[in-house]
């Protein structure tokens, strides 16, 4: 597993959303995932800067 792959927590503090919602996006196919044993989820840090681009997280 790649060193620099996020957590949901971690995904949901750099966009400004709460844990729930990235799990929303997640299950909608909004947010691709990587699923590892033990119910382990982690996030490409390149698929939240997408979505941060596509507008998706709270604006300033």
């Amino acid at each position: 597993m790649a060193t620099n792959m996020l957590t949901q927590d971690e995904a949901a503090e750099a966009m400004g959303v709460s844990k729930r919602t990235v799990q929303r996006w997640q299950k909608a196919g909004i947010l691709p995932v990587c699923h590892l044993p033990g119910w382990i989820v982690r996030i490409h840090p390149s698929s939240v800067r997408r979505l941060v681009e596509e507008g998706y997280g709270k604006r300033c």
